[in-house]
């Protein structure tokens, strides 16, 4: 597997270098030495490029979205059941929980010194405590500037889909991470 990872990360290396893109080369080489296989191998990452008429500067944005955190602890003992059966379902094929793998996926984006990074939408699966820190506490520590555009699973709450109750009381537990970050 490690084995695998490195000749995708090589590949997007000669890529870069085809294509004249050597910051993009450079920083791929970085991340190619300093995580490991084990690190990498459940990890897809797709670079594209794109113009828009106006910039007079190159930026790089990391976009992420789905992870479909499901983290939950004794504050939220009423979905309980439904988060395990949940965080079941976003295990990769390498046995990775969802966490685990944004965490990583945020270390990526902090090795290739994006310039934002954009969380678009299903970051979590329910807007669980345990969820919440845990999203709270990865965009802390990464110290990236950062956008984070809510999607329909991350305030949703057992049932409470979309509903009156899933607005007022769950929607505001994200508020801190709604506004952005000011980096």
């Amino acid at each position: 597997m490690q084995r695998e990872a490195e000749d995708c990360i090589k590949k997007a290396i000669a890529y870069a270098s085809e294509s004249g893109l050597e910051k993009q080369k450079s920083k791929l080489e970085k991340i190619l030495k300093e995580i490991t296989g084990e690190e990498l191998e459940s990890l897809n990452i797709a670079y594209e490029e794109f113009v828009i008429p106006g910039l007079k500067k190159e930026y790089s944005i990391f976009y992420l979205a789905d992870s479909h955190i499901s983290l939950c602890d004794e504050r939220d003992p009423d979905v309980k059941e439904k988060a395990v059966k949940r965080q079941a379902a976003f295990v990769d094929e390498h046995g990775t929980e969802a966490s685990v793998t944004f965490e990583k996926l945020i270390k990526a984006s902090n090795m290739l010194e994006s310039d934002l990074l954009i969380l678009g939408g299903d970051i979590l699966d329910s807007a669980m405590y345990a969820s919440v820190d845990r999203l709270r506490e990865t965009l802390t520590i990464s110290g990236a500037p950062y956008l984070y555009n809510v999607g329909n699973h991350d305030f949703e709450y057992g049932t409470e889909y979309f509903s009156e109750k899933a607005w007022s009381t769950y929607l505001p537990r994200l508020d801190e991470m709604r506004s952005g970050s000011d980096r």
